[in-house]
């Protein structure tokens, strides 16, 4: 593959888009013949010039608005647009990763990187991914699926703080740690509580664990998985 047939597809409606933006921008700095398309909030789909791309500053800190008009309304007519091409997906969380868009290639039979749906959809949620980790074998860290009722909630993170001392609070399904807060204290826990409350996402607590954190990368090639 060369980088004149990919395409790299960012943004997204999740609230990791930011990050998305960011990624995109690395990746398009390496691969100098990628397309850059956004998926804006509202569905639609954009062309960014990679001048564009590249002087966007603080993507972290505030939203990225394209200059040109949408050229796709949604994102299934922006794929079916070019299904000889290779998608290089550096959409963070929602559709991104939880198997939507992946679903969409699939289903077109167009290539795209990285795990194909059923996989990012199991890895995507946290308690389905503990299970099977737990299921291969693999030792994970104590949890519990927090109530949206703000009383249990706070009871559920009174009682794992007094076992455990120390824990971290997470959205089920979510990355790039928004929505994440380590617990260590009365305060620190109501803060996380009133978080939860505000997002009304479905949230677990966990033991926290002190350790090093690794992040391995396996790429599924002719002779198989190799990291």
């Amino acid at each position: 593959m060369s980088g004149s047939d990919a395409i790299i597809l960012f943004g997204g409606t999740s609230n990791e888009r930011r990050v998305s933006v960011a990624s995109a921008q690395h990746v398009a700095a390496v691969l100098g013949e990628a397309e850059a398309w956004f998926l804006a909030p509202s569905g639609a789909v954009h062309r960014v010039t990679r001048e564009e791309l590249a002087a966007f500053e603080r993507p972290f800190e505030r939203d990225f608005k394209p200059a040109a008009p949408a050229a796709f309304t949604s994102v299934v007519a922006a794929l079916e647009s070019q299904p000889s091409r290779v998608f290089l997906l550096a959409l963070h969380g929602g559709e991104g990763e939880d198997g939507t868009i992946q679903r969409m290639l699939e289903a077109r039979r167009i290539a795209f990187t990285g795990p194909g749906a059923d996989a990012s959809a199991r890895a995507f949620d946290k308690e389905v991914a503990k299970q099977v980790a737990s299921g291969a074998g693999v030792r994970i860290a104590r949890s519990v699926h927090l109530s949206k009722d703000p009383k249990v909630l706070r009871n559920e993170l009174g009682e794992m703080l007094a076992i455990y001392r120390r824990i971290v609070v997470k959205p089920v399904a979510g990355g790039s740690s928004v929505g994440l807060y380590h617990v260590a204290s009365a305060e620190e826990a109501e803060r996380a509580a009133r978080g939860i409350d505000e997002s009304g996402e479905a949230c677990l607590a966990e033991e926290f664990v002190s350790g090093t954190e690794l992040t391995v990368g396996i790429v599924d090639g002719p002779s198989g998985p190799r990291a």
